[in-house]
């Protein structure tokens, strides 16, 4: 009996190290499966080690969506096998191509770095398999990997800059990798509320992009319009070489994106069809501009709104959520998750002087100004 006690102890033991030599040779080849992603490539294992037994495989056929636009996700991807084209809706709700995703790639790495909107979508173009990870166990272990950190917050910064462009009229039909190339050429730039971007009268010295946040236009002391998130402004002085028609002030802290003037200028002579587009579009608004002049009625609603925060619709951007009356709760939303009302607006007149001069109304011009 002792003797096949002993034997069996062994074969016990053999076995158990059998398991583990076996479960640390599977774990050693899926580190070097991590490792050899792109994405991941100048992470440290010692980082990486704890993705691996959070991941869990996942097989999309070609079609089938992986994230849904303007809704939050509870995960993100890494793309083993496969291709996944990434879209989103501009301004003018057509679905604009971002780009496409192969082997070594990410997405829906936004939600970790606090883009809760959720605005770009994902769909499998090819059968693939991807690795899926919980976006609020990835992000407890941010701020003890810096270089996990820093590899996931490399993607989510590039497509900030191409969601902004994409978003907007003026780069939407634009292909991705021409957006790509000139995404480097863009200087991010955060401007406080009540901030003077751009002074009427002065020589232009970039065209800028809104990146997040809200501006006003005010032409002779009089508001012409409001602009927010893919707005561009700053384009007409560029093209016409003549100083700025109207000021442009923050109405929220606004994060902007700049294009110098002699990059501007090198783009223009580079591209033609985009110098032509451009021109098209500045025309365009210099004369809605000269309408919008004449029309002391528009003039005088917008100047109330700026004024009382108030405005007969559906819609209200909110700078202090908490003065918010209980029928207006605020929603948070927005690139940078910006306070946001979308409840309908009490029917009342602004000429009244009611309200919390706390909301600014999504009036957008449109497109470039100025």
């Amino acid at each position: 009996m002792g003797h096949r006690a002993v034997l069996s102890s062994s074969r016990t033991r053999s076995q158990v190290s059998a398991t583990a030599e076996r479960s640390h040779r599977l774990r050693t080849r899926q580190l070097v499966v991590l490792s050899h992603l792109d994405c991941l490539s100048r992470v440290p294992a010692d980082e990486l080690e704890p993705l691996v037994d959070r991941c869990v495989l996942r097989v999309f056929l070609a079609g089938e969506t992986i994230l849904t636009e303007r809704k939050p996700e509870e995960f993100f991807f890494l793309v083993l096998e496969g291709n996944v084209r990434l879209t989103m809706h501009n301004k003018e709700d057509k679905q604009v191509l971002l780009g496409v995703l192969s082997r070594g790639d990410c997405c829906g790495e936004g939600v970790l770095f606090g883009d809760f909107s959720g605005r770009v979508g994902a769909c499998a173009e090819t059968d693939g398999y991807l690795l899926q990870l919980s976006t609020v166990e990835v992000r407890s272990l941010l701020s003890t990997s810096p270089h996990l950190s820093e590899a996931l917050r490399r993607p989510h910064l590039h497509r900030l800059v191409e969601g902004t462009l994409a978003h907007g009229p003026l780069f939407s039909q634009v292909l991705p990798l021409e957006r790509l190339s000139l995404a480097p050429l863009l200087e991010p730039v955060h401007y406080p509320r009540n901030c003077c971007i751009i002074h009427q009268g002065d020589q232009g010295q970039a065209l800028y992009v809104i990146e997040s946040g809200q501006v006003v236009v005010e032409q002779d002391g009089q508001v012409v319009a409001f602009l927010d998130e893919g707005d561009f402004f700053g384009e007409i002085a560029l093209i016409c070489q003549r100083p700025h028609s109207a000021s442009v002030r923050t109405l929220t802290p606004t994060d902007v994106l700049c294009l110098a003037a002699p990059r501007f200028y090198e783009m223009m002579a580079q591209h033609p069809d985009f110098e032509a587009q451009l021109r098209s579009l500045a025309r365009l608004r210099q004369m809605a501009d000269q309408v919008r002049m004449g029309d002391t009625e528009r003039v005088h609603r917008l100047e109330l709104t700026l004024s009382h925060g108030l405005r007969r619709g559906s819609r209200l951007l909110v700078r202090s959520p908490g003065l918010c009356p209980p029928r207006l709760p605020p929603v948070r939303g927005g690139l940078r998750a910006a306070p946001r009302v979308v409840a309908a607006a009490p029917e009342r007149s602004p000429s009244g002087g009611a309200g919390c001069s706390g909301c600014v109304p999504p009036v957008s011009g449109g497109g470039g100004v100025y």
